[in-house]
């Protein structure tokens, strides 16, 4: 029962844990019949014990105990925070839980603690592989603004900024575009304040804000892998260059860094704000996207001006639930304390019946999945956070206008299991030494669409498309050519590497950290409704008009075939699959300025 308490189970004494079945049996009472044995009399009770808790098998004697902890693993801070947890609930926890802690907890989280980022760190993101990345992210910032019509102010708002790689190469970047640069105030929604100290640096803030000693202090220990330390070592040698061959955010020394950035930003939950050197524009740190307000970051009352929001791999390390269907129902996969001749300190289990999760989760999500998706399936990942993020973008870019790009490893359908854990460019076990290994799922696209249109917000959603299409529409390879031009041969070869991490595919046996980005990643905007940024706008036409084309062909069978005509092989309109246009065909429009 406490178990079924814990994970969620309804109490309603234990008829998920326990089945009872009654059937015809020769055996006779044992007292021939008479009195209580009579009434059960040619009866068999059988008693299904398969979901009862079996408490494990405990030793005091020191030998056992010694040759036990031999086997082990390693116990980090973090696994003993969390058997103490178990232990306090009564039970175990759920995986999305396990997961908030072991990324996020204040002392022992994997984000808490160093830098995860880079060649040095666990993985490495976009932004880290080339400054191309944020610039053509810039762009797009830059053609959407066009498209709003230019608004003179504009909220640009990042959710999980790592390092602050990506904003500071678009701020440099977009600095080309006065009128844009002027518009702008940047809002930077992280939690780790390790994390927010370098991106202070990153973005070269100025000013002295309160409480900058104390932050110092705490970032004192860990401030070797700074953006200009050395942590970003792996862009660095990426061939970093601007358009006049200045040196980018990613490739910007410690000296340049210590005179651009006079102070670290102080503790989580204070206020924080700077002014950028990239631009002069005003940045500030919130710890959610609800601290993120439009009005308040202006200082002003009245109507709130657009705002663009970009969530580069952040709903990826959003917690999730992992539901799997049993003889019992729908279970939640749990996480419990490991017996003693486990390698593990903690194990995976499987709730004894229904949770509240599952309660509250399931229904809502398998309902927007259709009839063919939900035929055959056993197991179902949920990302509530996700979900809500997706809500929240929809209602505020149809409330105050504006667009949302979000990019990230995924497909436009549910998985069953996709949670990860990888160190050093290696995957690793998930329950293994928690707080030193990065937690990651892949994005359900096809949820957060389903989470705005049940919104009811004034919003669309485009996409996703590959994170190839996405940046060759924006000009990446004009771009590239351009930094070749004034490139050494060492930056140019990492150029055209990097390039071909963002666009190119994987190859068969290449290692984590040398994987191709183009169709593993997907883009994917929330835009006010109207509003079709590039080039997912154009993606939308070009299918409409495949659409189109397509049933106009059709069409043009049919009266062909009920007038006797084109029988016998006569040229015929294709397929769809053979008219549809591959992504790889797909040529990117030249020269492309903002607003065109």
């Amino acid at each position: 029962m406490w178990r079924g308490l814990a994970a969620g189970g309804e109490a309603d004494g234990g008829s998920d844990s326990a089945a009872a079945a009654s059937k015809p049996s020769s055996i006779p009472a044992a007292d021939g019949g008479t009195g209580a044995a009579a009434a059960v009399e040619g009866t068999l009770v059988a008693i299904d014990r398969s979901a009862l808790f079996t408490p494990q098998h405990h030793s005091h004697d020191p030998a056992v105990l010694a040759a036990a902890a031999a086997h082990k693993e390693p116990e980090t801070e973090l696994a003993r925070h969390l058997k103490a947890l178990i232990q306090f609930r009564g039970g175990p926890i759920s995986l999305a839980e396990f997961m908030s802690e072991a990324l996020t907890n204040p002392q022992h989280g994997y984000y808490s603690q160093r830098d995860v980022f880079g060649a040095a760190g666990d993985f490495v993101t976009s932004p880290e592989i080339s400054q191309m990345m944020g610039e053509m992210v810039g762009i797009w910032c830059v053609s959407t603004w066009h498209q709003l019509g230019r608004p003179p102010r504009l909220h640009l708002v990042e959710l999980g900024p790592g390092r602050g790689t990506l904003m500071a190469d678009l701020l440099r970047g977009t600095a080309a575009f006065p009128e844009f640069s002027k518009a702008l105030r940047v809002s930077m929604v992280e939690v780790s304040p390790h994390l927010r100290c370098m991106q202070w640096d990153a973005l070269r803030c100025q000013g002295t804000p309160p409480d900058a000693a104390a932050a110092s202090a705490a970032a004192a220990p860990d401030s070797s892998s700074s953006p200009g330390a050395g942590g970003s070592g792996d862009t660095s040698s990426s061939g970093s260059l601007s358009a006049d061959s200045s040196s980018s955010s990613s490739g910007s020394t410690s000296d340049e860094q210590g005179e651009a950035g006079t102070a670290p930003p102080p503790a989580a939950g204070q206020a924080v704000r700077g002014v950028s050197g990239w631009n002069g524009g005003v940045v500030s740190w919130h710890r959610s996207l609800e601290e993120v307000d439009v009005d308040a970051e202006e200082g002003e009352e009245g109507e709130g001006c657009p705002a663009l929001y970009i969530a580069h791999e952040f709903l990826d390390a959003l917690p999730v639930h992992q539901f799997q269907k049993t003889e019992r129902g729908w279970c939640e996969r749990l996480v419990d304390a490991a017996s003693p001749d486990s390698p593990l300190h903690l194990r995976m289990v499987l709730s004894p019946g229904t949770t509240p999760a599952a309660h509250l989760l399931l229904p809502r999500r398998l309902q927007q999945l259709s009839g063919a998706q939900r035929r055959g399936l056993e197991a179902l990942e949920v990302c509530p956070q996700a979900m809500a993020v997706a809500e929240s973008l929809g209602r505020r870019v149809a409330e105050r206008g504006g667009a949302a790009l979000v990019i990230d490893y995924g497909q436009d359908g549910p998985y069953t299991s996709s949670l990860q854990a990888i160190r050093r460019h290696q995957f690793v076990s998930l329950l293994e030494q928690p707080g030193t290994a990065d937690l990651s799922n892949r994005v359900d696209y096809s949820a957060l669409r389903s989470s705005v249109a049940d919104s009811g917000a004034a919003a669309e959603c485009l996409g996703p498309i590959p994170q190839a299409l996405f940046l060759l529409g924006l000009g990446i390879e004009q771009r590239l050519e351009q930094l070749l031009a004034t490139a050494t041969p060492q930056q140019a070869a990492a150029l055209r590497a990097g390039y071909q991490r963002l666009v190119g595919e994987t190859s068969e046996g290449a290692a984590l950290h040398e994987e191709g980005m183009g169709s593993s990643y997907q883009a994917f905007c929330i835009a006010q409704r109207g509003l079709k940024p590039w080039p997912f706008g154009a993606v939308v036409e070009e299918e409409e008009e495949e659409v189109a084309e397509v049933e106009a062909g059709e069409g043009d069978q049919a009266g062909a075939g009920e007038a006797g005509i084109g029988e016998g092989g006569g040229e015929g309109v294709g397929t769809a699959g053979e008219q549809q246009q591959q992504p790889g065909d797909r040529q990117p429009a030249s020269n492309i300025t903002p607003g065109s």
